[in-house]
Protein backbone atom coordinates (compact mmCIF):
# COMPACT_ATOMS: atom_id res chain seq x y z
CA UNK A 1 0.00 0.00 0.00
CA UNK A 2 2.91 2.56 0.67
CA UNK A 3 4.92 1.65 -2.24
CA UNK A 4 1.59 2.62 -4.53
CA UNK A 5 0.59 5.25 -2.28
CA UNK A 6 4.86 6.35 -3.14
CA UNK A 7 4.24 5.63 -6.89
CA UNK A 8 1.21 7.97 -6.96
CA UNK A 9 3.08 10.76 -5.37
CA UNK A 10 5.98 10.67 -8.52
CA UNK A 11 3.45 9.97 -11.24
CA UNK A 12 1.46 13.23 -9.82
CA UNK A 13 4.67 15.00 -9.70
CA UNK A 14 5.73 14.46 -12.97
CA UNK A 15 2.31 15.24 -14.75
CA UNK A 16 2.49 18.56 -12.87
CA UNK A 17 6.11 19.42 -13.72
CA UNK A 18 4.64 18.28 -17.80
CA UNK A 19 1.80 20.61 -17.56
CA UNK A 20 3.06 23.55 -16.37
CA UNK A 21 4.42 24.81 -20.19
CA UNK A 22 0.76 24.56 -21.38
CA UNK A 23 -1.90 27.08 -21.02
CA UNK A 24 -4.94 27.44 -18.89
CA UNK A 25 -7.38 27.04 -22.08
CA UNK A 26 -6.07 23.77 -23.50
CA UNK A 27 -7.26 20.44 -22.80
CA UNK A 28 -4.66 17.88 -21.44
CA UNK A 29 -3.22 15.75 -24.57
CA UNK A 30 -5.82 12.60 -23.09
CA UNK A 31 -3.06 10.09 -22.15
CA UNK A 32 -2.09 12.78 -19.40
CA UNK A 33 -6.17 13.09 -18.76
CA UNK A 34 -6.09 9.29 -18.93
CA UNK A 35 -2.94 9.45 -16.17
CA UNK A 36 -5.29 11.67 -13.87
CA UNK A 37 -8.18 10.10 -14.09
CA UNK A 38 -6.32 6.67 -13.03
CA UNK A 39 -4.36 8.70 -9.93
CA UNK A 40 -7.66 10.27 -8.89
CA UNK A 41 -9.31 6.81 -8.65
CA UNK A 42 -6.21 5.21 -7.19
CA UNK A 43 -6.00 7.76 -4.71
CA UNK A 44 -9.79 7.71 -3.52
CA UNK A 45 -9.29 3.90 -3.56
CA UNK A 46 -6.19 4.78 -0.76
CA UNK A 47 -8.62 6.91 0.92
CA UNK A 48 -11.49 4.76 1.30
CA UNK A 49 -9.67 1.77 2.09
CA UNK A 50 -7.96 3.56 5.15
CA UNK A 51 -11.25 5.84 6.59
CA UNK A 52 -14.11 3.58 5.29
CA UNK A 53 -17.67 5.17 4.54
CA UNK A 54 -16.09 8.22 6.34
CA UNK A 55 -14.98 9.05 3.03
CA UNK A 56 -17.94 9.06 1.11
CA UNK A 57 -18.93 12.84 2.27
CA UNK A 58 -16.02 13.93 0.82
CA UNK A 59 -16.32 12.51 -2.45
CA UNK A 60 -19.59 14.02 -2.70
CA UNK A 61 -18.15 17.58 -2.46
CA UNK A 62 -18.15 19.57 -5.16
CA UNK A 63 -15.30 21.33 -6.24
CA UNK A 64 -13.14 19.00 -4.24
CA UNK A 65 -10.18 17.22 -5.32
CA UNK A 66 -12.78 14.40 -6.11
CA UNK A 67 -15.38 16.50 -7.67
CA UNK A 68 -14.31 18.88 -10.39
CA UNK A 69 -16.25 20.56 -13.32
CA UNK A 70 -17.72 16.74 -15.28
CA UNK A 71 -15.00 14.99 -13.32
CA UNK A 72 -16.05 12.83 -10.22
CA UNK A 73 -15.42 9.64 -8.10
CA UNK A 74 -18.00 7.44 -8.08
CA UNK A 75 -18.82 4.30 -6.20
CA UNK A 76 -20.60 1.28 -6.08
CA UNK A 77 -20.75 -1.92 -3.83
CA UNK A 78 -19.83 -5.56 -5.69
CA UNK A 79 -23.58 -5.87 -6.46
CA UNK A 80 -23.68 -3.14 -8.52
CA UNK A 81 -25.66 -0.49 -5.95
CA UNK A 82 -24.69 2.69 -6.43
CA UNK A 83 -23.49 3.94 -2.92
CA UNK A 84 -21.75 7.47 -3.99
CA UNK A 85 -22.81 9.22 -7.34
CA UNK A 86 -21.74 13.60 -7.06
CA UNK A 87 -23.36 14.81 -9.97
CA UNK A 88 -27.29 13.80 -8.69
CA UNK A 89 -27.45 11.43 -4.96
CA UNK A 90 -30.76 10.91 -5.20
CA UNK A 91 -29.45 7.89 -7.70
CA UNK A 92 -27.43 6.30 -4.63
CA UNK A 93 -29.49 3.38 -3.62
CA UNK A 94 -30.04 2.06 -6.89
CA UNK A 95 -29.22 -0.84 -8.25
CA UNK A 96 -27.01 -0.47 -11.69
CA UNK A 97 -26.07 -3.87 -12.36
CA UNK A 98 -28.00 -3.92 -15.39
CA UNK A 99 -26.81 -0.75 -16.26
CA UNK A 100 -26.11 -0.70 -20.53
CA UNK A 101 -25.11 1.81 -22.94
CA UNK A 102 -26.66 3.54 -25.98
CA UNK A 103 -25.68 0.37 -27.91
CA UNK A 104 -26.80 -2.01 -25.04
CA UNK A 105 -23.17 -2.98 -24.41
CA UNK A 106 -23.31 -4.22 -20.05
CA UNK A 107 -21.43 -1.76 -18.42
CA UNK A 108 -23.08 -2.15 -15.09
CA UNK A 109 -21.75 -5.86 -15.37
CA UNK A 110 -18.40 -4.38 -16.91
CA UNK A 111 -17.65 -2.20 -14.07
CA UNK A 112 -18.07 -5.17 -11.30
CA UNK A 113 -15.83 -7.64 -13.36
CA UNK A 114 -13.35 -5.44 -13.60
CA UNK A 115 -13.28 -4.57 -9.23
CA UNK A 116 -14.18 -8.50 -9.12
CA UNK A 117 -11.39 -10.26 -11.44
CA UNK A 118 -7.91 -10.17 -11.25
CA UNK A 119 -5.90 -6.98 -11.78
CA UNK A 120 -9.33 -5.76 -9.85
CA UNK A 121 -8.65 -2.45 -12.37
CA UNK A 122 -8.57 -0.88 -15.72
CA UNK A 123 -10.28 0.76 -18.41
CA UNK A 124 -13.62 0.10 -19.53
CA UNK A 125 -14.67 1.45 -22.97
CA UNK A 126 -18.42 2.66 -24.06
CA UNK A 127 -20.71 5.17 -25.74
CA UNK A 128 -23.07 7.35 -23.45
CA UNK A 129 -24.89 10.58 -23.64
CA UNK A 130 -22.96 13.81 -22.25
CA UNK A 131 -24.34 16.02 -19.82
CA UNK A 132 -26.75 18.63 -21.13
CA UNK A 133 -26.63 16.80 -24.53
CA UNK A 134 -28.95 13.74 -25.84
CA UNK A 135 -25.94 12.73 -28.04
CA UNK A 136 -24.09 9.78 -27.05
CA UNK A 137 -20.32 9.95 -27.34
CA UNK A 138 -17.31 7.11 -26.37
CA UNK A 139 -16.51 7.44 -23.10
CA UNK A 140 -13.66 5.53 -20.85
CA UNK A 141 -14.03 4.54 -17.01
CA UNK A 142 -11.05 3.08 -14.83
CA UNK A 143 -12.67 1.40 -12.12
CA UNK A 144 -10.34 0.21 -9.09
CA UNK A 145 -11.34 -2.30 -6.17
CA UNK A 146 -11.40 -1.04 -2.57
CA UNK A 147 -11.55 -2.59 0.43
CA UNK A 148 -12.71 -1.60 3.98
CA UNK A 149 -13.39 -3.85 6.53
CA UNK A 150 -15.42 -7.03 5.03
CA UNK A 151 -16.73 -4.69 2.62
CA UNK A 152 -15.65 -4.45 -1.61
CA UNK A 153 -16.50 -1.52 -3.46
CA UNK A 154 -15.86 -0.33 -6.95
CA UNK A 155 -14.39 3.13 -7.47
CA UNK A 156 -14.46 4.61 -10.99
CA UNK A 157 -13.74 7.95 -13.06
CA UNK A 158 -14.69 8.59 -16.21
CA UNK A 159 -13.60 10.92 -19.07
CA UNK A 160 -15.61 11.94 -22.61
CA UNK A 161 -13.37 11.09 -25.56
CA UNK A 162 -14.64 13.46 -27.66
CA UNK A 163 -13.53 16.57 -26.12
CA UNK A 164 -10.12 15.25 -27.42
CA UNK A 165 -10.73 14.65 -30.72
CA UNK A 166 -9.06 16.69 -33.24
Amino acid sequence: MLVRAYAVLCIIGVVLLCDCSSSEEELPPLEDKKIEIELLVTAATDAIEKRGTEMFSELRSSGSEWYYGDTYVFVWGTSGMRVVYPPDTRGEGQDMSALEDVNGKPIGQLFIEMATTEPYEGWVSYVWPKPGTDAPVEKETYIMRAEHGDTTYLVGAGIYLDEYES
